[in-house]
């Protein structure tokens, strides 16, 4: 069943307020914060045509702040409803804006972004040079976190175009960034991608050494779901070297999280390949969690923490490719939410907003 927010109609409203008074820079905003209320609601052709249209009219105003924000949201629409060319188009537009202000800070972020954006459109050359730019911006402006970020998008560009050790540098440099700045959760998230990027690069004799630098860390802050992620990466890499040399690496684990499941509770499993099986369940407290099989071993429990839901609730579990796999389950409100695995990490929950079964349904994946 569709509803409609509290807050479109709020923004519904304020639109037709400006409209009728003629407040065009009332308009061109009302439009713009209209643009998400309709994308929330599933409706994403009708906010992208809502943030074109504040845009047009910042055009029209001389407005170039309030252009390059809307503009950011017409991209955001665009990328939302899978139309990846035009949320090119609007981040070029705003990139050559910022390039001309000229605004550094403002021109950095919109490469970056812009860098992301050519990739789902799939021209990575592009991808790649918008994501260098950007990078170097950062660069020159100096503080670590833009630089930090901007490598790390950098790295999946190379990623995704096979360039695996071009990825791995930029992921040392990001790396490097976090130790120095004394950042030990980013260090840890950094130094599992290191690994892995060095691994893609055939080079697993550097790889096991981030890798196991990764699990140390995650361990002393005590971070499971980091340290179980790290460990099955660490494993990945003992796979492929253990080939050439003998390797044997085992951390002990100084601490436990307890759970337990409803009798008969249901199941959700999944494979992404021959050397891999995955089950998620919903435990007595309502915390989702998931137990790995890799290459003939049962793994950890990791938990998708974050969210709640009825304790036993039934999960539906998909994968589109190797690198892929998705969850989904209705909480207690009646509300659905899901969360993802890309090939390095379990994601933050998000509310697929829009639609509200009665609380605790099966879902069934298509």
């Amino acid at each position: 069943m569709s509803i409609t927010s509290d807050a479109l109609h709020e923004a519904q409203e304020r639109v037709r307020v400006c409209r009728e008074a003629g407040d065009r820079p009332g308009l061109a905003h009302a439009l713009v914060i209209l643009s998400p209320e309709l994308q929330n609601v599933a409706r994403h052709d009708e906010g992208v045509a809502s943030a074109r249209e504040g845009a047009a009219l910042y055009r029209e105003l001389g407005n170039s702040g309030g252009l390059v924000w809307a503009l950011e949201n017409v991209a955001g629409r665009c990328t939302a409803a899978g139309r990846h060319p035009e949320a090119v188009e609007a981040t070029q537009e705003r990139v050559d804006i910022q390039r001309a202000a000229p605004d550094p800070p403002g021109l950095a972020h919109a490469l970056v972004t812009l860098g992301s954006n050519l990739e789902a459109a799939g021209r990575l050359d592009d991808a790649i040079a918008a994501a260098i730019e950007g990078t170097a911006v950062y660069g020159e402006l100096g503080g670590p976190g833009g630089i930090a970020w901007a490598l790390q998008n950098l790295a999946r560009r190379y990623q995704t175009a096979g360039r695996h050790a071009q990825a791995a540098e930029a992921t040392g440099e990001e790396a490097a960034i976090h130790r120095a700045a004394q950042d030990r959760p980013a260090l840890a998230h950094a130094l599992v991608t290191l690994g892995s990027n060095l691994l893609n690069a055939g080079e697993p004799e550097r790889a096991v050494v981030p890798a196991r630098e990764s699990v140390e860390l995650y361990q002393a802050l005590k971070n499971l779901g980091g340290f179980n992620w790290a460990l099955q990466s660490l494993e990945r890499i003992g796979v492929v070297l253990s080939a050439r040399q003998p390797f044997e690496y085992t951390v002990p684990r100084p601490y436990t999280v307890e759970a337990s499941f409803p009798p008969r509770g249901p199941l959700a499993t999944l494979s992404r390949n021959d050397n891999h099986m995955e089950v998620f369940a919903v435990d007595t407290d309502g915390r989702m969690w998931t137990s790995w099989w890799w290459h003939g071993t049962w793994d950890g429990s990791f938990l998708l923490a974050g969210h709640t839901f009825l304790p036993g609730a039934h999960v539906a579990a998909l994968t589109r490719n190797d690198d892929h796999m998705e969850v989904f389950v209705v909480d207690t409100q009646g509300q659905t939410w899901g969360n993802y695995w890309d090939s390095e990490d379990w994601h933050e929950w998000y509310e697929i907003r829009g639609q509200r079964p009665f609380a605790g349904p099966p879902i069934w994946p298509p």
